[in-house]
């Protein structure tokens, strides 16, 4: 331990010895320390971190599917979940729940809405989180006749009750109820996702039909049940129930899943792998730069080395002291790489904080991901250090002694050298090319026509709830008095209502046109669907092709039953003909009468339903619009196209939806830019991310073949003298120069492009819109790894051609 010790502090001196080609090594390994510190951070934050519950490796979730009508999840309607939960002997807990959003209002604030969940009595219990305050749910608080109960977040807690402590006991309305506070959760806890508020599910099974209230269903397995096991007996159990009611339960079958796992997209898993191999490729280059400075270094002292080895050093202490310099190197690099590491955490994790992502990802630098920048730096230091020690030891004196100059020194060194470059660019190549299909898909994603203008339209969100507005007749009343407020208000040049926006995703139906026959329900088309009232195509600009809007007495209780399609539905379900006249309905699967047939009165342009960015193949194009009164919905997007700034009539807003309501809170508040760039959000992160990668590597790369190629020039300067002393020109040393840079640049370009093309296959099936291949990209990227190679090369090149050859032979 003594003589390491020693051997450290020798080589911290070899560092300030040497203080630029320290710097350049330290910066380097930093760099390829910090990116993959950074990238198992990510990795473990999203994938590794266990959920803060009670034995989280034992937590599950449960649903059905229907697999032969290609309905892979569905949730488990209360009377199957009873059923199961009688029968079944692999669980220990199982209980239901299902997410939305509350609407809180009391004394204490303005109505604000809040995520939550109704979930079964011991659902919180059972998690093995207590509250801080009070108690969670008991049985009786799950009876349809028990008064409301409710437990809120440490945040409501905290911002909305001014930490009271003597807040248990209280009563708030929620959701139009007066409701008594029973219990704080502690601070962090937000299970199962985000949410701040939890209410007893009290649904009484006697009034549900045997197909109503899907809920998601949690529990724990049993020590030493596999999950294999228990999905089994789940499926035993529903094969059991799908016998005693098969009108209801025919072809339903059950998947248990760990919780984490089920909750967490395979394509994300991809992408969190696909970007630590980036960053681990990002240290690879790293390290080769390392292992080629430290290579050049020992070149220089392989007299050194001969004289401490003819003094009776051993190749065990010559090896030793020089990994120790190595072993110094990579401890300041970890240092650097834990800073850069750091910040780049701390941008990353306040971008994804209003992307929706569970309450347990976080994106920090804790003691795990400590432990493991330690190891990877040592392992780095090592990898880089131990090739270039066996070989300067392994040098042999008398030839060492008798050498005057470094030539020979550098022709033993040079295949090892140069082969670490042409890994390098391979390499680089590889990640510029997944960086560059992503790039390319969110520059595509940006540029593509939308179909609606976003400009100067502001959005929010409402929700009605039963106890306020206990029938369709209020609820439809409410918001055309709210859409009269709205219009009426300076400053707004048009309104409108809408179950989606724009670029946000939305509901699918099976669409029946009339005329047509299907030979099975499957294969009925869908098309998007959903509730709007006059004034959206005027609002987010969307040309009227053909026909007319819809009348606002249509969007009635009592309207005329009317559609308006767009072009994709019209081209390929109605192109036989003019649209407009034309019948359709809309298949519900839960209700045995047919929906009443509709009239198309209007097509419109596409509009940009908005892109999964997990889904694969091509987003569905065909849409169609129902007028309001068509449907009964509780909750609805507004959006206005404002005169100004969208961001200045906020204030108006809330004033005109509390002139209609004073409870109701707006949520969601967002101009309409604002939810396009959150539809794209994944591309983004992921894009911008991949590109510092490549970049980063490319650079890496770029500075390992100018240091190789100026190491290469400086050792040859006697070599290039004789040359040029016998008549070569300054193209001959040029051609010789560069002739050595493009070998090496033409065969890292062919294995990197091979391994780019492999990398681009999972890339493009995890996300939606990138190509595997793309002609464009890969030439850019060929060009730009010609350009930089050469850049690189071209000051050796000069420095080669320059060459004085008296000089060159006195040296």
């Amino acid at each position: 331990m003594d003589g390491w010790l020693r051997d450290l502090k020798q080589g911290f001196r070899m560092l300030v010895r040497t203080p630029l080609l320290s710097l350049v090594s330290i910066l380097t390994i930093g760099l390829g320390v910090g990116g993959v510190t950074f990238g198992f951070s990510v990795l473990y934050g999203t994938l590794l971190r266990p959920l803060p519950v009670r034995d989280a490796e034992r937590l599950i979730t449960m649903y059905e599917n229907r697999t032969e009508e290609g309905i892979d999840q569905m949730g488990v309607p209360l009377h199957d979940l009873i059923d199961i939960r009688d029968q079944q002997t692999s669980f220990e807990y199982l209980n239901g729940m299902t997410s939305g959003t509350m609407n809180l209002a009391g004394d204490e604030g303005p109505p604000e809405r809040f995520q939550g969940s109704w979930v079964t009595s011991s659902t919180l219990a059972m998690l093995g989180v207590p509250p801080i305050l009070g108690r969670t749910f008991v049985d009786e608080d799950d009876d349809p006749a028990a008064a409301p109960t409710v437990v809120i977040g440490y945040t409501v807690w905290r911002d909305r009750f001014g930490s009271d402590p003597d807040l248990v006991g209280r009563t708030v309305r929620l959701n139009g109820e007066t409701t008594t506070i029973v219990g704080v959760m502690p601070e962090g806890f937000h299970f199962p996702f985000e949410d701040d508020l939890w209410m007893p599910l009290r649904d009484d099974p006697a009034t549900l039909p045997r197909r109503g209230r899907p809920l998601q269903v949690i529990g724990y397995v049993r020590e030493g049940t596999s999950i294999p096991v228990a999905e089994q007996e789940v499926q035993r159990i529903l094969a059991r129930v799908a016998a005693q009611y098969p009108d209801e339960n025919e072809g339903v079958s059950g998947r248990v899943q760990l919780f984490q796992e089920a909750n967490m997209p395979s394509q994300i898993r991809l992408m969190m792998l696909m970007m630590m191999g980036m960053v681990s490729g990002v240290l690879l280059i790293a390290c080769a730069n390392v292992a080629n400075v430290l290579m050049a270094r020992a070149a220089v002292r392989d007299r050194e080395v001969a004289i401490r080895s003819a003094m009776g050093a051993d190749r065990w202490r010559v090896i030793r002291q020089l990994l120790a310099e190595a072993v110094a190197l990579g401890i300041v690099g970890g240092v650097v790489g834990i800073f850069v590491a750091s910040i780049g955490l701390r941008f990353f994790d306040a971008s994804v904080q209003d992307v929706g992502k569970p309450y347990w990802i976080y994106f920090s630098l804790d003691g795990v991901a400590l432990l493991f920048t330690t190891g990877v730096t040592l392992l780095a230091a090592v990898a880089a250090g131990t090739l270039p020690a066996f070989r300067a030891s392994g040098t042999r004196i008398s030839t060492v002694l008798r050498d005057e100059s470094r030539g020979s020194s550098s022709i033993r060194l040079s295949r090892f050298s140069s082969g670490l470059v042409v890994a390098e660019l391979a390499i680089s190549c590889a990640l510029m090319v997944a960086s560059g299909l992503l790039v390319r898909a969110l520059v595509d994603l940006n540029r593509a026509e939308m179909g609606f203008r976003g400009e100067q339209v502001m959005t929010f969100r409402l929700g009605l709830f039963e106890t306020d507005y206990p029938d369709e007749d209020s609820r439809n009343r409410f918001f055309h008095d709210l859409l009269e407020r709205l219009s009426a208000e300076p400053g707004i040049a048009s309104a409108t209502l809408a179950q989606s926006l724009p670029a946000s995703g939305g509901g699918r139906r099976r669409v029946e046109v009339e005329g047509e026959a299907y030979a099975t329900d499957r294969d009925v088309p869908t098309a998007m669907a959903g509730l709007i009232t006059p004034g959206f195509f005027e609002t987010f600009q969307v040309p009227l092709r053909d026909g007319r809007d819809f009348r606002l007495s249509e969007t009635r209780r009592d309207g005329d039953p009317v559609v308006i399609v767009n072009r994709s539905f019209v081209d390929r379900h109605l192109s036989d003909g003019g649209a407009v006249g034309r019948q359709i309905r809309l298949w519900n699967d839960a209700e045995e009468e047919p929906a009443p047939w509709l009239r198309v009165v209007g097509v419109v342009d596409d509009v940009d339903g908005g892109v999964n960015p997990f889904a694969g193949g091509d987003p569905l194009s065909e849409g169609i619009y129902l007028p309001l009164g068509q449907g009964d919905a509780r909750f609805m997007s507004v959006a206005v196209r404002t005169v100004g700034p969208p961001t200045q009539i906020t204030a108006v807003v809330r004033r005109a939806v509390g002139d209609v309501d004073p409870n109701l809170p707006l949520y969601w508040v967002r101009t309409m830019d604002e939810v396009v760039d959150q539809s794209i959000f994944f591309h983004k992160i992921f894009g911008i991310m991949f590109a510092i990668f490549g970049a980063t590597a490319l650079f890496l790369a770029a500075v390992g073949l100018y240091g190789v190629i100026d190491f290469s020039v400086s050792s040859r300067i006697r070599e290039l003298g004789v040359r040029m002393a016998m008549g070569a020109q300054g193209r001959d040393v040029l051609r010789l120069v560069l002739r050595r840079v493009l070998i090496q640049l033409g065969v890292g370009m062919v294995v990197g492009l091979g391994l780019g093309a492999a990398l681009s296959v999972p890339l493009a099936a995890a996300l939606y819109g990138v190509e595997s291949w793309d002609a464009i990209v890969y030439g850019l990227i060929v060009g730009t790894l010609v350009l930089t190679a050469l850049t690189a090369a071209l000051g050796p090149a000069l420095k080669a051609i320059r060459v004085d050859p008296v000089v060159a032979l006195q040296a």
